[in-house]
């Protein structure tokens, strides 16, 4: 036997306390096997004696001395398994001798400590993996964030300026007709309330609710025309019958211990209310956390949005050559792997999945292969509304 693993063996509290009570049983046994033979030996040897036979008192007294020594060799049985072992044979299971040997109850006790002690330390550093692993991913996705920000204010910029243009083209235009521009600063401030006018919070025409991260906040700033509330942590952003709950960086324990509540708290203000509520999540942590959204899907889909139509959105396709020139490292394959156990875990009456992986194909434009441009945002929101 390999002694590497009979000392593993005895550095197991476990293992340790099975040997100390095989040990305890042993010297039991040796002490109470002797005493118990000697004793019905000397007592045959009184009853032959009381009867007078020689024959009788000789059998019983050879038979005395059998039992006597019998009894000696039961009693040191241990000690003479132990030299036969180390000190003849010298076998290589030596080692359980030794296992066998030193166990005790102390030994027990300061396994189980250091054995503790282990488990906490494993559980730490596992603790700070997560922690460490949680903190780049933030940092990743605030980088993102900061990206799709300036293209997007960019765009808007541009937008903005040529609006600009537009109205100015028609200021000349109505200036040469009429001779004056009175009726066109008012047709200016009408276009610039409309721009200032999107809700804040949910309204009583509110009918979507959209769930996502960083990819739902970049087509909420691409539809609604407003960075600035798109991130759920700066309040939501409320855009015609749409209120977008979106946070960059995050995966299902935000969805299930910050979205999944704000869902509940519109609902249960607004009861008369039947909400189509889109989720979005998935793109973080894809295959580490299939599993823990299938149940809750279901669970919400018979319990607490029973009366809502929920639409699961496939996550959507990656530039796998972009991204990896921009730190990610996210595959189309377990993509397609998430999007079907999504598909076929979540078979409610009022669940729909929502395919967008395979209209997007490898047709979508994007600026650091993982977050799309505006065209391909707005291609998306359109997808959604047709499921």
């Amino acid at each position: 036997m390999n002694n590497i693993f009979l000392l593993s063996i005895c550095e197991r509290s476990y293992m340790v306390q099975v040997f100390l009570i095989v040990k305890i049983f042993f010297k039991i046994l040796c002490i109470l096997a002797p005493i118990i033979i000697i004793i019905a030996s000397i007592v045959n040897m009184f009853k032959a004696i009381s009867s007078g036979k020689d024959e009788d008192i000789k059998d019983n007294l050879t038979m005395l001395v059998r039992r006597i020594i019998a009894g000696l060799l039961i009693f040191f049985l241990p000690t003479i398994i132990s030299y036969v072992f180390t000190d003849i044979v010298k076998a290589d299971d030596v080692s359980f001798i030794t296992c066998f040997e030193t166990a005790s109850a102390s030994k027990v006790k300061n396994l189980k400590e250091k054995e503790a002690a282990e488990a906490k330390a494993e559980a730490e550093r596992e603790k700070r993996e997560a922690e460490a692993l949680e903190k780049e991913n933030y940092q990743k996705d605030q980088k993102d964030r900061d990206k799709q920000k300036s293209v997007f204010e960019a765009e808007k910029k541009k937008k903005e300026e040529e609006e600009r243009r537009k109205q100015e083209e028609e200021r000349r235009r109505q200036q040469q007709q009429n001779g004056g521009g009175g009726s066109n600063g008012g047709s200016s401030g009408g276009s610039g309330g409309g721009a200032g006018s999107v809700p804040a919070e949910v309204s009583a025409g509110t009918s979507n609710i959209i769930i996502g991260d960083s990819r739902t906040v970049g087509m909420c700033a691409s539809i609604t025309g407003d960075w600035s509330k798109c991130q759920y942590s700066n309040g939501g952003k409320a855009n015609g019958s749409d209120f977008y709950i979106a946070q960059g960086a995050m995966g299902f324990n935000w969805f299930n211990g910050t979205a999944v509540p704000a869902v509940n708290q519109i609902i249960s203000a607004n009861p008369n209310t039947r909400y189509n509520i889109y989720s979005l999540m998935g793109v973080n942590h894809l295959l580490s956390e299939i599993d823990k959204y299938i149940p809750t899907y279901n669970s919400l889909a018979t319990g607490a949005w029973k009366n809502q139509k929920i639409i699961l959105v496939s996550v959507g396709p990656v530039n796998e050559s972009i991204e990896a020139q921009n730190g990610y490292s996210t595959k189309n394959a377990n993509i397609e792997t998430f999007n079907a156990k999504l598909k076929n875990g979540v078979k409610q009456s009022n669940v729909a999945y929502c395919d967008i992986y395979t209209p997007l194909g490898s047709n979508f434009g994007t600026g650091d292969g993982l977050h799309y441009n505006g065209a391909t945002y707005k291609q998306i929101y359109n997808l959604m509304k047709q499921c």
